[in-house]
């Protein structure tokens, strides 16, 4: 039955019970893994299981990643017994079983002997590291071109055909994913960064790839005339020589004229054909991120404020809205009434005057009382950072307070406000203590 405005509607009679993509099903997932990670966490509670030794001050147990389950305990006998216990009545409760075949155990700093008795018991296997995920390797370090090459070659098998020369011509297809189709929808962008160099033609389609100064012939000369040039449409560079000569029909426009001088240029090698990466028509052998990402992006004016704003050992999400703040994009009562949205124009934190920017930030008694308290700060080039770190956190947990009172109701006096800030400060002051100690020393020295 489905209950809908408040009247319970129709009977569906469940036969096949839950199939992949069924709406319910990431629900009904999470309830149960709900419940597991409730029997882990009471079972450590209980000194059934003993934490791992990394994992015991924050008495971490387990990690859940869609249907993967990563549990982490000290590695005696007891403990993995115990977890296999859990499992058992998990299984019992939800229908849910442990695939042992499927499931492994990594260990570390125990006796060939303990190891062979875990094995026994449990029936499961111990790889060797790295273990692979979705068919890469887990690293803790940066995946590299050879550890993504199984998905390279299923992109080019399954989606390019074998062929990366394909890549111009493959249609979008729903039966690909939503990466895929989204690169498929890139390739005008990309085009003219990638280039291909020509040796032996075989692998060069004539009308798609990047080859020739012109670009995408298939653009450069169907845009003259509508008529075909009796090339076929998979032409290869190699198919159109033939002892040395180029084969193509007369030259009935220019465009066309130019093409045909540009391969009097060529000549066929043994080689194989290879792909340039070429950005502002500069070779590059390596792949930037950072590059193609100056390249999409819109570039706006520089600003003068960024760097108070971007800060060194700042907190991100203080920084995040500190921008918001500098570019007055903050949901306050003035702008939601200017949107027509209708709303109390009232400050939530004074009561007094109207809800604005300026006012919620400055103006507002309460918060000019916040300000009043770090008004000592100021000079060299440490207190310049703290300074800026205290700035953002002004304005992070005066923007909190009047959430708070707005959607919870809560309110929280000036002095409490301040406590909560200054813990803040303080524990963002001992982040820095592992990069540099004396000056971490020296900033919590100025705060204090």
């Amino acid at each position: 039955m489905i209950g809908y405005n408040g009247s319970v509607h129709g009977y569906f009679k469940g036969k096949c019970g839950l199939r992949q993509d069924d709406p319910l099903s990431p629900y009904l997932f999470v309830i149960a893994m709900n419940l597991l990670s409730i029997m882990l966490n009471n079972a450590a509670a209980d000194l059934k299981i003993k934490y791992h030794s990394k994992c015991a001050s924050s008495k971490l147990t387990h990690l859940c990643f869609a249907d993967d389950l990563l549990i982490f305990i000290d590695g005696s006998l007891s403990s993995v017994q115990n977890v296999l216990q859990v499992m058992r009545e998990f299984e019992l409760r939800s229908g849910l079983a442990v695939s042992v075949q499927k499931s492994s155990f990594f260990a570390f700093g125990l006796s060939q002997q303990e190891l062979d008795t875990i094995k026994a018991s449990t029936g499961m296997p111990q790889p060797s590291l790295p273990v692979r995920y979705l068919g890469v390797p887990l690293n803790t370090k940066k995946l590299t071109i050879h550890n993504c090459e199984v998905w390279i070659q299923q992109f080019r098998n399954e989606v390019l055909d074998g062929c990366l020369s394909n890549y111009w011509t493959v249609k979008i297809n729903p039966k690909y994913s939503w990466l895929t189709n989204k690169l498929i929808k890139m390739r005008d962008v990309v085009y003219i960064w990638i280039k291909l160099r020509v040796e032996n033609g075989r692998s060069c389609r004539f009308w798609t790839d990047n080859w020739s100064p012109y670009g995408s012939l298939d653009n450069y000369l169907m845009r003259v005339t509508n008529s075909g040039f009796a090339i076929p449409k998979t032409a290869t560079l190699y198919d159109l020589l033939v002892d040395g000569q180029w084969v193509l029909p007369p030259a009935r426009s220019n465009e066309f004229l130019q093409v045909q001088i540009y391969l009097t240029t060529l000549s066929l090698t043994e080689e194989e054909d290879t792909y340039e990466w070429a950005i502002s028509d500069l070779p590059s052998t390596r792949y930037s991120t950072g590059e193609v990402y100056d390249q999409l992006r819109h570039e706006g004016e520089v600003v003068s404020w960024s760097k108070v704003v971007w800060i060194s050992g700042g907190i991100p999400k203080h920084s995040f809205l500190t921008w918001l703040f500098i570019l007055n994009h903050c949901p306050t009562r003035d702008r939601m009434l200017r949107c027509g949205i209708q709303t109390d124009s009232s400050c939530l934190l004074c009561n007094a005057h109207q809800e604005s920017r300026d006012n919620l930030f400055f103006l507002c008694p309460y918060a000019w009382d916040l300000w009043l308290s770090m008004q000592n700060l100021g000079g060299n080039k440490l207190r310049k950072r703290l300074t800026f770190i205290a700035w953002q956190a002004t304005i992070y947990w005066l923007w909190q307070e009047r959430n708070n009172r707005l959607h919870r109701q809560q309110f929280c006096s000036n002095d409490a406000l301040f406590r909560l800030l200054d813990r803040q400060i303080r524990d963002r002051i001992l982040f820095f203590r592992q990069q540099s100690p004396i000056n971490s020393s020296s900033v919590m020295q100025m705060w204090l």
